[in-house]
């Protein structure tokens, strides 16, 4: 059956007869296309023209996009990296890459992605990746686990300002069941599936993610830092201080740490005595005007107290910024109103009832209230002492070190860095294909979290460059990567090729992100 294709390239409309079909031999659906005329803009009407006499294009590819990823790969060291491990092979992982940060779809659709891409890699184009080759390359590179550790060594080799790393596990839910390292345990996304640990470790200055591991759901978090420092060790990054998030506070893993020679900037939790009795000592110093900074544009107060835990000398910076306090104590006051209000309009048979429906507000909020019920009427009354304890810790943190001479500022800094981890972890759970783990051996997977590893570093690369131009006041990273997507390699039935114009915004982009405005030779 066929239909008919308009498509605009540069200032002209064509037409198209196009004819889908399956091919046999690539297993995978093709289309076939027969040059019509141009469009008259007017009537809309299809002018036949002479295809033999005039150079009329018979594609248009996006090409903007990975332009720029292609450049950027070279500028990092990522490309070199790669080829140096595998030789064969890397300009088919960069390839994969550059689809999974510009569509976030499953691999098995790349080969209709390249067919409306032009990929910088001539042996990669016209359908030479197939959905079989995909397979087999993930296949072999989870095969070759000292593969991929050489990678990590050249990589991290490439990156040679890393003074501190940030350490973060984040859970992978997966629905295969012959994959060793998924299972049941503590799921981070409350997910009701099995699951595998990915941690990784992102560098500090570069931005960067340096390199990952796999931990099954029954190995406790602190036991890894060991053996990740074992391999910064020989990776040459020596002098490490990790930046870990508030799941790792407990006085077992402090003893550890403290007791290995381990550096460590953590927060602290407000549900421990240490915390709630340094928030009530220093309550007027956080108020003080003698205890402001200035951290991205907004006031923070902060004082800093030594402390002990089982006999380890730490210090502790408790930080308030107040204007975040305002805003979460009003949005929390809010939401207490709100079920105050939507009770009223409601009858319920038994205490149970009326908890679920107020759970089903906010998971957690039934414990300000105490409930009362007569009649199915429901009351509720507030719970001063949990309200007061609730808002008493809102806009506040309290972050603690065992390195001495730190500053307040650079602690602050370096832990909001880590925040950089959790937004790569979004990125990988929600915007590329990482959300699943579908694969079906160990092997396969292994492959696939690879190429998602590769994936990252790019994105990480584009965000760094962004935060640095400050890039994010005028758009975001999504409007960069739509907007250069519409520059398009055009082909002519003659063999000549030329892009589509390049626009004033599109050069801008180009130009601050330090990459050449694409030609054609």
């Amino acid at each position: 059956m066929s239909y008919i294709v308009k498509q605009k390239i540069g200032k002209n409309i064509y037409a198209y007869e196009a004819v889908s079909y399956y091919d046999k031999k690539k297993k995978q659906p093709r289309q076939t296309r027969t040059y019509l005329g141009r469009v008259n803009p007017e009537t809309n009407k299809i002018v036949k023209t002479d295809r033999m006499k005039a150079s009329i294009p018979k594609s248009a590819r996006s090409f903007g996009l990975v332009h720029l990823l292609d450049h950027v790969g070279e500028s990092i060291g990522l490309k070199k990296a790669l080829a140096e491990t595998f030789p064969n092979e890397w300009k088919k992982i960069l390839s994969l890459s550059f689809f999974e940060l510009s569509e976030g779809k499953p691999l098995y659709l790349f080969p209709q992605w390249s067919e409306d891409t032009y990929i910088p890699y001539p042996h990669e184009r016209e359908g030479s990746i197939t959905s079989q080759s995909i397979s087999k390359l993930l296949k072999e590179i989870g095969e070759r686990d000292a593969k991929r550790e050489q990678f990590f060594i050249n990589w991290v080799s490439k990156l040679k300002d890393t003074s501190s790393v940030i350490f973060d596990i984040t859970s992978i839910s997966s629905y295969s069941n012959c994959i060793d390292t998924v299972e049941w345990g503590y799921n981070r996304d409350k997910e009701n599936l099995p699951q595998i640990n990915l941690g990784m470790v992102f560098g500090e200055p570069s931005s960067l993610p340096l390199f990952y591991s796999l931990y099954q759901g029954s190995i406790p978090d602190i036991v890894t830092l060991k053996n990740i420092l074992l391999r910064l060790n020989s990776f040459g990054i020596k002098d490490t201080l990790f930046v870990m998030d508030r799941g790792f506070f407990s006085k077992h893993n402090i003893e550890m740490m403290c007791e290995s020679n381990i550096k460590f900037i953590m927060p602290m939790p407000f549900t421990t005595k240490l915390s709630k009795e340094l928030l009530l000592r220093h309550r007027e110093d956080l108020s003080s005007p003698l205890n402001f900074f200035m951290h991205n544009g907004n006031i923070i107060f902060s004082v800093e107290e030594p402390i002990e835990i089982d006999n380890h000398k730490l210090y502790a910076f408790i930080y308030l910024d107040k204007q975040r306090e305002a805003e979460e104590i009003q949005r929390f006051l809010k939401g207490l109103a709100k079920v105050e209000r939507e009770v009223q309009y409601h009858s319920f048979k038994d205490k149970g009832e009326a908890e679920e429906f107020i759970e089903s507000y906010k998971k957690g909020i039934s414990k300000y209230f105490s409930i009362k019920l007569n009649r199915g009427k429901l009351t509720l009354l507030r719970k001063e002492d949990e309200i007061v304890k609730a808002v008493s810790g809102m806009g506040k943190m309290i972050i603690v070190t065992n390195l001495e001479n730190m500053d307040k500022e650079k602690v602050l800094f370096l832990y909001k860095r880590r925040n950089e981890l959790d937004w790569l972890f979004d990125i990988l759970k929600n915007e590329i294909d990482g959300n699943r783990i579908r694969n079906h051996s160990n092997e396969t997977m292994e492959g696939k979290l690879f190429l998602l590893f590769i994936t990252l570093i790019l994105i990480a690369s584009l965000d760094r460059i962004m935060v640095r131009k400050e890039l994010y006041k005028e758009q975001s990273l999504s409007n960069i990567i739509y907007e250069l997507k519409k520059i398009k390699v055009v082909e002519t039935n003659n063999g000549k090729r030329f892009l589509t114009e390049i626009s004033k915004i599109q050069k801008t982009i180009y130009k601050e992100f330090e990459v050449p405005i694409p030609e054609m030779t």
